[in-house]
């Protein structure tokens, strides 16, 4: 091996550790800011899943119902204790270092396999080429962004679904958590997700321990794929998230756009518009 050989191959090695020790400096990062974000809003998160399941929730009776936000965020801790509004969300912090690291690799094999045929020189011009289709309508200014950027939305939309397959156990786990308000004196088998008349309710006795029991609990009364109730929705869901590559895509342009041409403006809003009204479409399916 040459001289020349070996400085190459230490290089790529120098190359690869420098990537992974940067990737785990933001996963770590991402994962810390992640911890503090969710567990500042995890009252509203819980608020929002008590409201969206309370009519067809076995636990609530309909005199017991909440009127709206307000009255679930003064209801709950005199009825379940100030810390239920965290319920779940540790089991929601935990899914995010897993999520995130699938998310980068799944993207990364998908991007290797549907950009492939893509010329990486190509990609730099990627915010040129975007500009001159605004501002001298080149066809291959056009031809370039579209295909870059519609093949990136497919890889990160199929990289977030493939992600879900993993992850789903977490975030069901989660949401049962979230709803549990407590159980119904007579003891029954998953009285959660049973439509009931309540008699009485003990929100203090809740049917769920902790993220464990849960876990133990489901797959005790409807097996593995009990884990994944409504699966399959939320991957409809997942793919129009290319919502939040979308919501990238277009803060990076609208930014560079502003600042490179004031004209532009109304041009990029009508983008954030449409991204908007898409993401409002998909809000009955979470």
């Amino acid at each position: 091996m040459t001289s020349k050989s070996v400085r190459m191959s230490r290089t790529s090695r120098h190359l690869a550790t420098g990537e992974v020790n940067k990737f785990a400096i933001d996963l770590t990062v991402g994962g810390v800011s992640a911890a503090i974000s969710k567990t500042a809003v995890a009252p509203l998160e819980r608020v929002k899943l008590l409201l969206q399941v309370q009519y067809s929730h076995g636990s609530i009776a309909a005199n017991k119902r909440y009127k709206g936000i307000f009255d679930a965020l003064v209801r709950v801790p005199k009825e379940q204790g100030f810390f239920s509004f965290w319920r779940g969300n540790l089991t929601n912090v935990m899914r995010y270092f897993p999520t995130q690291a699938l998310n980068f690799a799944f993207n990364d094999l998908y991007k290797s396999i549907l950009l492939k045929e893509v010329d990486r020189s190509e990609v730099q011009l990627l915010y040129d080429s975007f500009q001159l289709f605004f501002l001298q309508n080149s066809t291959h200014a056009v031809q370039t962004f579209w295909k870059y950027t519609s093949r990136s939305l497919v890889c990160g939309g199929m990289a977030g679904s493939t992600t879900l397959c993993f992850v789903y156990p977490l975030d069901f786990i989660r949401t049962r958590l979230s709803v549990d308000v407590g159980t119904h004196k007579f003891n029954r088998d998953y009285t959660v997700s049973l439509n009931l008349s309540v008699i009485e309710v003990d929100s203090q006795n809740r049917y769920f321990k902790g993220f464990m029991d849960c876990f133990r609990k489901t797959l005790h009364v409807d097996g593995f794929f009990g884990l994944y109730r409504g699966f399959f929705i939320s991957i409809q869901v997942s793919m129009p998230s290319l919502i939040n590559v979308q919501h990238f895509l277009s803060f990076c342009m609208t930014v560079y756009f502003l600042f490179s041409n004031f004209s532009l403006f109304f041009s990029n809003l009508e983008l954030c518009l449409y991204f908007k009204h898409l993401l409002a479409l998909c809000t009955p399916c979470d």
